[in-house]
């Protein structure tokens, strides 16, 4: 009965969450929320916001908790809310959003001890959830920083954890994560591999970064204005000129209404013509590329590549292609190979040559001109590149607008001022006119060299669009109409092609790439690229083939019993390092304290035969309760009790004598105690 009144008076009045608690979960809510700025809608920013400066109010007692009906009215226009902007698609970002919503509208409701543990776990649990979108260095410090703050949150709300200063906290906390640090890389690096959570194949509304599969003038332009990466390449040999560095994506052989696309027939063509995939990092290779996620399917290679490993395929026309779309950092291999002789059939000559009818008629009409005058496709492709470069085109970044019809006449006939998609669209119009089969290609050319890890970084700004054209007995060969126009963009790269006009990122200013120029910023950029390449590249893709071929490195062999084996040892290693650690203060306290351990064994000889004795007795304490038991004991045992107590009172209670005078009572005392 007492039991049940008991658990009823706990149950209606449960136990408030304390100032120092509610301060430390606020804190760590803020970076647990904002961690997901990218994914979530606006709204739900403001409202976990507000309901922050709420909480903090009824606290300071500024304002009254909500009633139930008011609760539950939030509660309900949220979930409206919610599903409205979700547009109800069950997607990973949407699944966030609505455990961050849920977060915050825990926090409405938090009064009670039992809130504040729930709400702390979500916080730990929504800062974990940052890694699913971004798994750069960056991002995994962030997280594991403030999980430390969230687990001080947690302690706080303990009441049998009464936390002192905010370095003191905090101090505790880091060192215990820094003490879990060797036992969680040795786990993380022996332990079998399976594919991280953020590798599944979860719907995601993420807009993708990089390259379209459509192009129309102005869209490539568009991407230059960013400086994030898009992926990075060591090579094994020699690094390849960087005007020879046209890394090709896309294919576009259908153009209809100004935009070139992939046809049904490319895609097929992707998708059916393909290599076998190969995880093995045994094999040569000539370069290999570490590609950022940008949420779609292709990857980027050289001209006359094969894949060599990795979790992809090239197609016989030597594009890189994956099963999924690419959301986590992805490394695959490459080697050159002697380009292939194409020969096309006259269906695919016609599909390469189609045009709209009756568009472009100034375009055609140059085209009579040229074909007249020009008799092979080869002189045709180098009068106009010729032509280009000898009168008075602009290669810009502010191109003006184009009208929706006729684009090319506009373009080579009127403005001249256009981005690289610009020239390769039209002059792919006026080689199609030509009848010479054209395709436009869609890729990044060129790249930043980081002379402290050996690695090219190609950046979004690095983007381009070229042509591709097939010629008898040559097959498909690359043209460039950029190239005629600003050789610079190809030899140098776009910053100093638009140098002049100051375009070169102008969208962001903010990016350190704008101020590459500066010593000082350069080095920056270098050496935090080189950090998160070596993390990415050593950590992040740290799979079932690396674990396979770094253990087989380590121990010879790469079958499982070693592995096993090898875990065993390590986690016995680990284990008993860190038993040691934490008895290593106890017994070093111990060592220093010989009176007080030497008193304990005299009260462990006495209390094995009078249970009265226990150690919390002082010695004149222990001498009256061996006192009780004189009738049963020699004269010379009490009597040795007797100096032994007086002995231990001297040491601990008078003035402490010279350290000669003390070690010499010791002995004496360490010799009677050894004859009870």
């Amino acid at each position: 009965m007492l039991s049940q009144i008991r658990w009823q008076r706990r149950f209606n009045h449960p136990v408030k969450v304390e100032r120092q608690a509610l301060l430390w979960m606020i804190i760590a809510l803020i970076p647990a929320t904002l961690v997901h700025w990218e994914v979530l809608p606006v709204w739900l920013i403001l409202f976990a916001a507000g309901v922050t400066v709420f909480r903090v109010a009824v606290f300071k007692g500024w304002i009254a908790e909500l009633n139930k009906w008011l609760k539950t009215s939030l509660m309900v226009l949220c979930l409206l809310l919610f599903i409205w902007t979700s547009r109800s698609l069950f997607t990973v970002e949407n699944a966030v959003g609505f455990f961050v919503l849920a977060y915050s509208l825990k926090l409405v409701e938090l009064r009670s001890q039992r809130d504040a543990y729930i709400f702390s776990f979500m916080t730990l649990f929504l800062l974990t959830l940052g890694l699913l979108f971004s798994q750069s260095l960056f991002r995994t410090v962030y997280v594991f920083f403030f999980l430390g703050i969230g687990l001080v949150a947690l302690a706080a709300v303990s009441t049998r954890v009464k936390l002192s200063s905010l370095t003191g906290s905090l101090g505790r906390v880091y060192s215990l994560m820094l003490l879990a640090l060797p036992l969680l890389a040795i786990l993380y690096v022996v332990f079998p591999r399976f594919g991280p959570l953020w590798s599944m194949p979860l719907k995601s509304t993420s807009a993708f970064t990089g390259l379209d599969d459509t192009v129309s003038p102005g869209d490539v332009a568009n991407l230059a204005q960013s400086g994030e990466r898009a992926f990075r390449v060591t090579f094994e040999n020699e690094v390849p000129p960087k005007k020879e560095l046209y890394w090709r994506g896309l294919i576009l052989d259908r153009y209809n209404n100004g935009r070139w696309s992939r046809s049904f027939i490319q895609q097929n063509v992707e998708r059916w013509n393909r290599g076998g995939i190969n995880l093995s990092r045994d094999d040569p290779f000539d370069y290999e590329v570490l590609l950022d996620p940008h949420n779609r399917e292709w990857g980027f290679a050289l001209a006359n590549a094969r894949l060599v490993s990795g979790d992809a395929y090239t197609t016989n026309q030597g594009l890189v292609r994956f099963t999924k779309d690419v959301k986590s950092a992805t490394w695959y291999r490459l080697a050159d190979q002697s380009p292939a002789y194409e020969e096309l059939t006259l269906t695919e000559a016609k599909r390469y040559s189609r045009l709209p009818i009756e568009e472009n008629p100034r375009t055609r009409e140059w085209a009579r001109d040229i074909q007249s005058r020009f008799g092979s496709p080869r002189e045709q492709i180098n009068h106009v590149l010729e032509y280009l470069n000898q009168n008075e085109f602009f290669y810009t970044l502010s191109p003006p607008l184009l009208p929706r019809a006729n684009r090319a006449d506009e373009f080579l006939f009127g403005t001249r001022r256009g981005f690289c998609e610009h020239y390769a669209s039209s002059i792919g119009i006026l080689f199609r006119a030509l009848g010479i089969p054209t395709r436009m290609v869609t890729g990044y050319q060129g790249g930043e060299w980081n002379t402290q890890g050996g690695f090219l970084v190609v950046h979004q700004y690095d983007a381009h669009a070229w042509l591709e054209v097939w010629l008898e007995q040559e097959g498909w060969v690359r043209v460039d109409p950029t190239a005629a126009v600003a050789p610079a963009r190809v030899e140098s790269g776009i910053r100093d092609a638009v140098a002049g006009e100051g375009t070169f990122l102008q969208n962001s200013p903010l990016d350190l790439a704008r101020f590459n120029h500066v010593n000082v910023i350069s080095w920056i950029r270098e050496q935090a690229e080189y950090l998160n390449y070596q993390w990415v590249s050593m950590v992040v893709n740290y799979d079932q083939e690396s674990q396979r071929s770094l253990l087989g490195r380590l121990s010879g062999k790469d079958d499982i019993r070693y592995v096993a084996v090898l875990l065993a040892i390590l986690a016995a290693v680990v284990f008993g390092a860190l038993g040691i650690y934490s008895v290593w203060p106890e017994w070093k306290k111990g060592r220093k304290q010989p009176i007080q351990r030497l008193y304990h064994r005299f009260i462990r000889k006495l209390a094995a035969k009078n249970s009265n004795i226990h150690a919390g007795m002082t010695p004149r304490q222990v001498l009256s309760a061996a006192g009780a038991a004189q009738s049963r004991s020699s004269v010379e045992y009490r009597q040795n009790i007797r100096l032994i107590a007086q002995g231990f009172e001297q040491l601990l209670y008078v003035d402490e004598p010279q350290e000669a005078s003390r070690r010499q009572i010791l002995r004496q005392l360490k010799a009677k105690i050894n004859r009870l």
